[in-house]
């Protein structure tokens, strides 16, 4: 093999490992540096919301364990719950009095048991008011400062009529309000956790959202608040098809 040959050959080497080392570096350009940015991307905003909320529900149960074993060293280790973690810390640590006014039951301490059917009139009051982000903040999103909101606040004690309707499969959050005008006024989100506190049992029969997407996440994403089917409180983003469990909470008209 000559010189020519060789030199040719070690050339080619040479060109293909820099384009190699190159491409690799404008890989590793775009790639999130931040390990955080990297688990947003993956998980998108629900998964984050949803994880977020997670670790503050874990946070809290922990403290209230560990402050309680500071009080009294004998309930080391912590006691079963006879509630789910979060219900029970949530419990515990509100402050806020939301309470409803119809179908009270004496066995549960003046809370009504379980949700209104289906367009049956009820009545809910805000006694002490909250602010938009404190309820973001109370659903356990841990970067609850970064949140915008943009609705009208809550200033003083209300009263007011409302009825859960079911309105079918939607295909996206414009056609939910589209036929909720059908049935009555969409309140402000904030009465999504004041129904919650009224009835504090499981919906079980599928999710409970009220239409107010006045919240933004730091993504961006519009959010509006819901019930799970499980009971627990959350955010959920407008880019979504709703099928037909969701239920709707209205104001009467």
């Amino acid at each position: 093999m000559d010189y020519v040959t060789v030199g040719i050959w070690t050339a080619g080497i040479f060109a293909v490992a820099g384009i190699v080392i190159a491409f690799m570096i404008r890989k590793a350009r775009k790639r999130p540096r931040d390990p955080e940015e990297n688990l947003r991307l993956l998980l998108g905003p629900r998964g984050m919301a949803l994880m977020e909320r997670n670790q503050a529900t874990n946070q809290r149960k922990r403290d209230a364990e560990l402050l309680e074993w500071v009080n009294n060293p004998a309930t080391w280790p912590p006691a079963k719950p006879d509630l789910p973690g979060a219900q029970k810390l949530e419990e515990e640590a509100s402050t806020t009095r939301i309470q409803g006014h119809e179908h009270l039951d004496s066995t549960s301490g003046g809370r009504m048991p379980q949700y209104p059917v289906d367009d049956e009139v009820f009545t809910l009051t805000i006694e002490k008011p909250f602010t938009g982000l404190e309820m973001v903040r109370d659903y356990g999103f841990t970067e609850w400062q970064r949140w915008k909101f943009f609705g009208h606040e809550i200033t003083e004690p209300q009263t007011k009529r409302f009825k859960l309707v079911s309105i079918g499969r939607c295909i996206d959050f414009d056609m939910v309000k589209r036929k909720l005008t059908e049935h009555g006024t969409i309140p402000q989100g904030q009465w999504c956790r004041a129904l919650a506190r009224a009835y504090p049992k499981a919906v079980r029969n599928g999710p409970i959202g009220v239409a107010d997407a006045s919240w933004v996440e730091p993504s961006p994403t519009d959010q509006f608040p819901f019930i799970l089917d499980d009971g627990d409180e959350s955010f959920d983003h407008v880019v979504d098809m709703f099928d037909g469990t969701w239920r709707w909470l209205v104001e009467a008209k």
